[in-house]
């Protein structure tokens, strides 16, 4: 198959193009298309066509002759190619893809962050990337019912989903019932768990539905932040107005916990978890149980630790037949939400796992820019929620 290269927000010389014209035949390659404006006309001995000298030669050409490899940075400039393309009666997947998918199996996920994160997991590991691409586009929580691209999902082969019901906080046309409807009948589905809000037990002082609380999201330094508000820390300061700081850690660290409340989220945890188990394809009470005591597989109440999406990644892996132990991402956008679990709660469900790592993998939420312990976790939200003049002004680590 004859290819064009179409490059939108990139130049012809850029290291994704030059990759891809080491490894492929460059006698295939009739052409490279450059969106903007360019005096260059060869690139390594390949044609270099302005978007105007593009729609001539379209004229000459029959369209089933070649596939058009859109090369871009940012999903706004794939969207940009694609509706210049479409203008010219040419079909997405079957005149011109997304770069990355080029002579692989599509495949999409379907669900919230835990489901991105276990994307971007397999699209690190090498045996997967080499058979499958996961196709560029909005996240599901920003999308509306037009900007869905059901197009892809009758095109893809492999779709990554959790179960979302009809009715949620997007629209029907979220559901994965209704996403099922698009996909071809040979088109591999595999059911993650979803397990957004499963892990209150661990953080009792956090509000349900805290984060999209009007008092949690505040602004700062130009900026928004997300810290969950601590309704423990809340409650002694509006009890004690004069309150000093190390008499405030002290009574966080020794007040006492609500264990029946422990003991029923707990409950209700383990049964709701089960129940997953037997519906997904993908199973994690196993995993749990055995790691429960030993690694911190939360980071808060909405979202999981990095390790347990690692091993949604690696049952994924071996349900495809695919090595499963080879996983380069690291760097998890999850943890800007990362809360402390506080030691008494830790003593109670005897976790042994040393959790001073908060906000460890994305410290810009931090306003050292660094890892906290408990001690400075109660510090920085006392100033962020500007509780006590008298941190204004000084360094914000403790003595």
């Amino acid at each position: 198959m004859k290819m064009i290269i179409y490059c939108v927000g990139c130049n012809y010389n850029d290291y994704k193009i030059v990759n891809f014209l080491i490894n492929e035949k460059r006698e295939d390659v009739l052409s490279i298309v450059t969106h903007n404006a360019t005096n260059v006309t060869n690139f390594r001995n390949i044609p270099v066509l302005t978007f105007d000298k593009f729609k001539e030669f379209l004229q000459e050409k029959d369209k089933k002759d070649f596939k058009i490899i859109i090369f871009y940075n940012t999903l706004t400039e794939y969207n940009i190619a694609s509706s210049c393309l479409q203008k010219l009666e040419l079909i997405e997947f079957e005149n011109y893809i997304q770069y990355n998918l080029f002579n692989k199996k599509l495949a999409i996920y379907w669900g919230n962050c835990h489901a991105m994160i276990t994307a971007q997991l397999l699209s690190s590991n090498p045996e997967f990337n080499k058979i499958y691409s996961f196709y560029n586009t909005q996240n599901l929580w920003d999308c509306t019912e037009k900007n869905i691209n059901y197009h892809a999902l009758k095109n893809c082969e492999l779709v990554i989903y959790q179960d979302i019901r009809e009715n949620n906080s997007i629209g029907p046309f979220a559901s994965s019932e209704n996403m099922k409807k698009y996909l071809q009948e040979d088109c591999q589905l595999i059911k993650i768990p979803n397990i957004y809000g499963y892990s209150k037990f661990f953080y009792p002082q956090t509000e349900p539905n805290a984060r999209t609380a009007v008092n949690t999201a505040f602004y700062m330094d130009n900026k928004w932040w997300l810290w969950y508000r601590d309704k423990f820390i809340d409650e002694y300061i509006e009890n004690n107005p004069n309150y000093s700081l190390e008499a405030l850690i002290e009574h966080l660290k020794n007040r006492e916990i609500d264990t029946q409340y422990l003991d029923e989220q707990i409950r209700l945890f383990w049964e709701k978890i089960s129940r997953m188990d037997e519906q997904c394809h993908v199973k994690i009470k196993d995993f749990i149980i055995k790691n429960f005591h030993d690694k911190q597989l939360f980071i808060d109440i909405e979202h999981p630790n990095f390790i347990l999406l690692e091993e949604y990644a690696r049952q994924i892996c071996s349900i495809l037949g695919i090595n499963c132990d080879i996983f380069s991402e690291k760097n998890c956008a999850l943890y800007g939400h990362s809360i402390p679990i506080y030691p008494q709660v830790k003593k109670y469900f005897n976790l042994k796992w040393d959790d001073i790592c908060c906000k460890q993998y994305k410290t810009k939420e931090s306003l050292t820019g660094a890892m906290i312990d408990f001690d400075e976790y109660v510090k920085q939200y006392c100033k962020i929620h500007k509780y006590c003049s008298e941190f204004n002004n000084q360094e914000l680590k403790l003595n």
